[in-house]
């Protein structure tokens, strides 16, 4: 990647980067650059779509649980950046054409935020987790959807049901990675 190329050649004449930190350090960038990547594909989704702060705060509440929850991963980053900006689409096309009611969400979020509070953090041959790993990433999933039941709760007492579709649909895509992974799993 001709950018971390760049990046990599301005602070490998710090004297006190050591030699053996390179290949993290051009790994964290390709990371940030994809994840970046990701993030600008799907905000612009989203503005084509007319969707576009449904669509960032599905994003904003998606990215953190899927970060500490797991779930299924793609083989290639190639592949998952297309299965990201594939989901991503689906979702912004439902934010656009549908209005979940109020009740479908809520019940269906109780189901997931059940689902994923028991199942995560689950680990694939692509990021495994050792025993600590998974007590922290489980305390963070856990605090997070602790943080999404808040956000329903005020959204029910607000009536806001655009912002309820975005935190269901954040948790949707979330299950489905979990149940995927453990159907993989199972093979």
């Amino acid at each position: 990647m001709f950018l971390q190329n760049i990046i990599l050649k301005l602070i490998s004449n710090d004297p006190n980067l050591k030699e053996d930190d390179i290949p993290l350090i051009y790994y964290g960038l390709t990371q940030g650059f994809f994840l970046i990547l990701n993030l600008l594909i799907s905000l612009t989704i989203g503005i084509l779509c007319g969707v576009f702060l449904q669509c960032f705060w599905t994003v904003f509440l998606l990215f953190p649980l899927r970060i500490y929850a797991g779930g299924y991963h793609a083989q290639t980053r190639t592949s998952c950046f297309f299965i990201s900006i594939f989901m991503i689409l689906i979702t912004s096309l439902i934010l656009r054409y549908f209005t979940i009611p109020g009740n479908v969400c809520t019940a269906f979020s109780a189901i997931l935020t059940a689902f994923i509070w028991k199942q995560a953090p689950l680990d694939t041959e692509n990021k495994r987790l050792d025993d600590e790993e998974r007590k922290k990433y489980r305390k963070k999933t856990h605090i997070i959807l602790l943080i999404h039941a808040l956000l329903i709760i005020t959204c029910i007492t607000l009536k806001n049901i655009s912002f309820l579709n975005c935190i269901f649909l954040a948790q949707g895509i979330t299950g489905i990675l979990l149940f995927a992974c453990k159907m993989k799993m199972k093979r």
